[in-house]
């Protein structure tokens, strides 16, 4: 008998050279002016800017080698050789501001800026954006009623308001784009079509963003206790997202349009202390942020845009919100399925079995489908929360900073993947909790490759509090005091260990409750992401 042997596929060489370059130019001319008068202070400042972002690429293969050789191996040597190159769409931005300032008595404040950008990316027409902005201040703690108070050291008032532009989108979208990439058969022979690769928008134009700020600055016993209050208001105008798309079939790509306003609003509030008692010295700083984020004008009620499966935007909800099914737990019996009247019109009745999920039928019309599709979650934090702690004492001083967020929900796309058996992979731990009978789990749903019911769909299945907080840097240290180092001749010797990432405090027990989603569209949801690494360093600071 003769058993044949194992035999390997042999990879033909291939070699490939890519070479990428660009270039931004950039000019900038500033004049300034300044003078004081008594009482009062006015400065001002003229500004003119160009840039010009350029560049290109030139990608080659090679392959069909006489010899696998690796001193073979060169471009000259292949007996095919492909290639293309290009220049990139080269862009340019033009800009001039103006800015003014007054000051009275350090008491009073007042500054203005009004800047003219025009971007090559829009149409003529449409090219030149306009922004101004103001702001003035008021210290109150010159005030002669509170100049010589005993507690309050310091008390200002600033308000602001002001607009900025956006031109981060695909270059030239106000023109029909062709591309040259479509093969056709003429005559027997293979020729390279062009077509129209994008639509031509010829209106679109800058995105605005108009925010106003309110802050209140108290400062306390010789600015020993601090205390920052804000408020803020952003209105995001124009946006440049895609119009909806149509329901036909194509290759035509659609261009951003200027439709849709975003709204984030909210208050900042950071108090702070430092003090001493003895040797021991200490500062202490919070920061936390109530945030509302709302879209406020998109497609109209009945569209959205899509971040994928999960999350969707709507008009008049935060953006990446979350759409899919409501549940109300697994079937354990099948008269439980016999008796449910959220599907005693539905035609999947007869396929559903004891350990699938129970989804809610939200129109009431008995029966579950895409109809049944709600909002069931938000993944944009209400709360975002921040604190450090700064000691020393003696030769000892520690430092670690906190941070985290609450309010929201993830949805854990990487753990529904891991219970479901059609999908390849390794199984989530999750899956131990499964249903295996009566009475053994309600929440995960059996083990089973029939999809009849779509067990793992988009629902409340996947979704999870996002809430967190996190030690992020942990410092611990020793310097050497003097009268050591000096005899060694070192000025400073300085030992200590940190941490970064230590510790986390969640009930979120997916892979890392903060980082999420690859872009604002898909914020929230838990791809197959790596958790932040943990670190920890011993090192020293020697100083000659």
């Amino acid at each position: 008998n003769i058993t044949p042997e194992q035999s390997r596929t042999i990879n033909l060489p291939i070699i490939r050279n890519n070479t990428a370059e660009s270039t931004v130019t950039l000019g900038e001319l500033f004049a300034s002016y300044q003078k004081t008068s008594g009482l009062h202070n006015i400065g001002g400042v003229l500004g003119i800017s160009g840039q010009v972002d350029k560049g290109h690429f030139i990608n080659m293969s090679g392959e069909g080698f006489a010899s696998v050789d690796k001193n073979q191996l060169v471009m000259d040597n292949a007996s095919i050789i492909k290639g293309n190159g290009n220049d990139y769409m080269a862009t340019g931005l033009a800009s001039a501001f103006v800015r003014g300032t007054y000051s009275y008595n350090n008491k009073y404040y007042l500054s203005g800026i009004f800047r003219a950008d025009g971007s090559s990316r829009f149409a003529d027409g449409n090219r030149w954006g306009y922004f101004p902005s103001i702001s003035g201040g008021w210290r109150i703690s010159n005030e002669s009623f509170l100049e010589d108070d005993p507690i309050i050291s310091n008390m200002k008032l600033n308000v602001g308001w002001g607009q900025l532009g956006n031109q981060n989108v695909s270059a030239f979208q106000y023109l029909n784009v062709y591309s040259k990439d479509i093969k056709y058969i003429l005559n027997d022979t293979n020729l390279t079509g062009t077509r129209l690769a994008s639509f031509a928008n010829p209106d679109i134009t800058w995105e605005t963003t108009s925010a106003l700020n309110v802050l209140l600055e108290l400062g306390l016993f010789e600015d020993k206790f601090n205390l920052n209050v804000a408020y803020f208001d952003r209105l995001t105008s124009d946006m440049l997202i895609p119009l909806p798309g149509l329901n036909t079939a194509g290759l035509v790509a659609i261009p951003d349009s200027n439709i849709g306003e975003m709204r984030n609003s909210g208050f900042e509030i950071e108090p702070s202390y430092s003090g001493q008692i003895g040797d021991l010295s200490f500062e202490l700083g919070a920061n936390a942020t109530i945030i509302k984020n709302e879209v406020t004008k998109l497609y109209g009620a009945s569209k959205f845009i899509s971040g994928g499966d999960q999350t969707r935007t709507y008009e008049g909800e935060p953006i990446s919100s979350f759409y899919g099914w409501k549940t109300d737990g697994i079937y354990q019996t099948q008269a439980e399925i016999d008796n449910d009247p959220y599907i005693s019109n539905d035609t999947r009745r007869a396929n559903i079995t004891p350990g699938d999920v129970r989804f809610v039928d939200t129109n009431g019309d008995n029966i579950v489908d895409e109809q049944d599709r709600v909002h069931i979650g938000d993944a944009n934090p209400s709360l975002l929360l921040g604190f450090n702690i700064d000691l020393r004492y003696k030769g000892f001083d520690f430092s670690t900073v906190f941070s985290g967020a609450f309010g929201h929900e993830l949805y854990d796309a990487m753990m529904m993947r891991g219970i479901d058996p059609t999908q390849s992979g390794n199984m989530d731990a999750v899956a131990y909790q499964r249903w295996t009978g009566q009475g053994s789990s309600n929440k995960y749903p059996k083990m089973s490759t029939i999809r009849a019911n779509d067990n793992y769909r988009v629902s409340e299945l996947g979704l999870k509090s996002g809430n967190y907080l996190r030690m992020k840097d942990v410092v611990l240290g020793y310097t050497i005091p003097e009268t050591l180092t000096e005899q060694i001749g070192i000025s400073n010797l300085k030992f200590y260990i940190s941490g970064r990432n230590l510790l986390t405090f969640t009930n979120f027990d997916g892979v890392d409750p903060e980082e999420s989603g690859t872009n604002n569209l898909t914020r929230g949801v838990i791809f197959n992401n790596y958790p932040q690494s943990k670190s920890i360093v011993l090192g020293a600071n020697i100083t000659f």
